[in-house]
């Protein structure tokens, strides 16, 4: 299984069901897919940097728990 992270539009485009659940996940064509921010929001709004920084910990934990690494 891949994991893909892309923001509301990506999601929108995809059809995912959890287009607006920020964090939330879901599985499409054997891809799970979040809605994250992209790394560059913190640089227009830096009070973004936790989000950001939770959002890449989800990612990173979601991969060990599908037996990415």
């Amino acid at each position: 299984m891949r994991i893909e992270q892309g923001g509301r539009l990506h999601y929108q485009y995809l059809k995912a069901p959890s287009a607006r659940q920020h964090g939330a996940w879901t599985c499409r064509k054997n891809c799970a897919l979040t809605a994250a921010y992209h790394p560059l929001a913190i640089l227009r709004d830096p009070s973004k940097y936790e989000i950001v920084k939770k959002d890449f910990q989800e990612i990173v934990r979601k991969r060990a728990e599908l037996g990415g690494g």
